[in-house]
Formats: structure tokens, C-alpha cells, sequence
């Protein structure tokens, strides 16, 4: 019986830690540009953090969930947000502010499928990186 009950409270255990995830994706849009994704969403993570606004690169095929975080962009305190394929190897990330930004991650270069892929961002903000 205490056997039983062992399992019982470690699969709790796992299922809680591993299983629940607080945070949730939002696609907005999402562009293909020879083989590589550009997926621009809303990343939430519970009523005491702030939605943020994400675009992640990705390889044509893989799936997006929810446990991905942007590995281009990454900001809060900003509105219409877009992405476009200026070319083949340059993807333009636009923004507007509407409250007190915050920008964590904005990467000028990302390596992906043995590319280099250039991001140039266009806001009316004034590049400040916590």
C-alpha cells in the first residue's frame, strides 16, 4: 500500500514540475523565406508578467509550441509589431512604443540550416537592451 502510494504522489510530482507549462504562444504571423521561418508571437506568462512580443527563426518544418522563446527578438512595451523578407538573407522586424519599452534580446545576425540570416529593426525607440 505505501508502495502505491509512493507512485502516486511521485507521478504527481512529475506531471506538475514537467508538465505544466505557465507560459503560452501566441502566433501573430508567420513568414517562409527559402527554408527558414520567421514566426512573430505573443508570449504570455501569467497575470504578474507583462506580454511580450517575440520572432524566432526557425528551420521550415519544425513545429512552434509553446516552450519556444524568440531567438531574434524579444520586447514588451511595444505595438504593431511585423515582420518581412526584405531578401533572401534580411528579415525587417518593425514596432511602434506605447508604453515604457523593454527590449531583452535583439539580435542583429542568427545562424541558421549553415545560414546567416540578418534582422534590421525599425521602431521609433531608441535602442536601450536590459
Amino acid at each position: 500500500m505505501k508502495t502505491k502510494i509512493k507512485i502516486i504522489i511521485l507521478l504527481f510530482l512529475i506531471t506538475f514540475l514537467f508538465g505544466c507549462d505557465l507560459c503560452d504562444n501566441k502566433i501573430i504571423t508567420e513568414s517562409t523565406n527559402n527554408n527558414i521561418k520567421a514566426v512573430l508571437f505573443e508570449r504570455g506568462c501569467g497575470e504578474t508578467t507583462a506580454t511580450s512580443y517575440q520572432v524566432s527563426l526557425l528551420k521550415n518544418g519544425k513545429r512552434f509550441t509553446d516552450n519556444i522563446t524568440g531567438n531574434v527578438f524579444r520586447a514588451t512595451g511595444i505595438k504593431d509589431v511585423s515582420i518581412e523578407w526584405e531578401d533572401e538573407g534580411l528579415l525587417i522586424i518593425t514596432f511602434s512604443v506605447f508604453a515604457s519599452p523593454k527590449i531583452f534580446l535583439e539580435e542583429e545576425q542568427l545562424k541558421i540550416n549553415g545560414r546567416v540570416m540578418n534582422i534590421n529593426y525599425k521602431s521609433d525607440v531608441e535602442k536601450t537592451i536590459e
